[in-house]
């Protein structure tokens, strides 16, 4: 039914804004009255005006920055001079950015205040990285547009600093102040075997450096005594034990990382010995016993936490992560990896939590663009993964972090 003249009012309208260039209209909400054209069939929405009230907001389009506009005014001094003249200063002030626009009942946008800034291409500054000590950017340029990928190459005997070899432009000005350099190659602190000890301790085991390792008094090594540090960063062995002939069971390896809190002369059946972790994070079990059939009871403790998964699903997931490093891999919500050239896929092997081991697990997924898509995609697709586990839910309390 067609509207009768008398309810049909006029009201002050807004003009559609013009904004400026790469900037688009990402959320509208309008009052406007659609018409429909008989003739044609169809429905026509006037977008040349608004009615007060009605809200738009613009933002830059993908790869380009909003920036405010610059305004210099003058600030005069008042008091008069020997002259009687005044005297002034110039201030550049920054007028805020304008991030809504509202039609007002005086038919103007924002009471006629509006700053939409200029939408800049985001750019990032590389000249820091010109020179990288023990390493060079194999595709080097001085700035990088957006989503171009800077690569990081290291000499021999130095690696990527937390295995990070690229670095992609998605924030203006985002390689600053990054981490993005090398670091040399070299081998954990070898622990302390139970009654033995590390000969000498270096602050650093570098390539082709060794360590050697001595038995107490009344003590025969098994073991190597000497062992090497490689090209990889791995020692060549990974334990050595000091044993008695008159003890029930050898003593147990001690792991990197940990050491022997509680160490008894002899070890009989019943013997407890005690472990601790030198960072304070452990996962896995802190004691073993010597049993009867001369084995130790429960696994040895772990100070990478990777105990926490069950022992499979602990070293798929590392060596998954460790691939990432040198291939455009994803971990998928069921552990598998994918990559361009390669798959690893088994779907028989969900990630789970021991049922006896309680974990207090804090994850912060970064949003704020500074990683780029690949890493933000591998890093929620295993937290989805381990989210997914009833166990891991049953007790899990989510706190959001402030917004970046």
């Amino acid at each position: 039914m067609p509207p009768y003249l008398d309810d049909v009012t006029c009201s002050k309208a807004c003009r559609k804004p013009k904004f400026p260039d790469n900037m688009a209209e990402i959320s509208t909400h309008t009052r406007k009255l659609i018409r429909y054209d008989r003739n044609r069939n169809i429905t026509i929405t006037d977008d040349t005006y608004f009615l007060p009230g009605d809200t738009i907001t613009f933002d830059c389009e993908e790869g380009y920055t909003r920036k405010a506009i610059v305004q210099q005014q003058l600030d005069y001094d008042l008091q008069s001079s020997q002259n009687n003249h005044s005297y002034g200063t110039r201030e550049t002030v920054e007028v805020p950015i304008t991030r809504l626009h509202y039609c007002d009942r005086n038919r103007s946008w924002n009471n006629g205040v509006v700053n939409d800034g200029i939408c800049k291409e985001i750019t990032c500054d590389a000249k820091p990285y010109h020179h990288i000590r023990n390493g060079s950017i194999k595709n080097y340029k001085n700035v990088y547009q957006f989503q171009e990928v800077m690569m990081l190459e290291c000499d021999e005997g130095f690696r990527p600093y937390n295995n990070r070899i690229s670095m992609k432009c998605l924030t203006d000005d985002g390689f600053k102040n990054q981490n993005f350099k090398c670091e040399p190659i070299t081998c954990l602190t070898p622990p302390d075997p139970i009654h033995g000890k590390l000969e000498t301790t270096k602050l650093n085991y570098f390539p082709n450096g060794t360590a050697e390792f001595s038995c107490d008094y009344g003590y025969t090594m098994v073991g190597s005594f000497a062992w090497k540090c490689q090209s990889s960063g791995e020692w060549d062995n990974s334990c050595v034990q000091c044993v008695r002939e008159d003890d029930h069971c050898h003593p147990p390896c001690v792991p990197f990382g940990a050491r022997a809190a509680d160490v008894h002369r002899h070890i009989y059946i019943g013997t407890t010995i005690e472990f601790a972790c030198n960072d304070m994070s452990y996962g896995g079990s802190t004691n073993m016993t010597c049993l009867r059939n001369k084995k130790w009871s429960g696994g040895p403790i772990d100070c990478t936490a990777w105990s926490i998964f069950n022992p499979n699903t602990g070293m798929y997931l590392k060596e998954a992560l460790k691939n990432t490093v040198t291939k455009s891999n994803k971990i998928k919500a069921n552990g598998s990896v994918t990559s361009d050239d390669t798959e690893y896929v088994n779907p028989r092997l969900p990630i789970r939590i021991h049922d006896d081991v309680d974990v207090d697990a804090y994850i912060l997924l970064d949003i704020s663009r500074i990683i780029d898509e690949h890493d933000f995609e591998t890093m929620k697709a295993f937290t989805m993964a381990i989210m997914k586990n009833e166990i891991a839910l049953k007790s899990m309390t989510l706190i959001p972090s402030p917004k970046s």
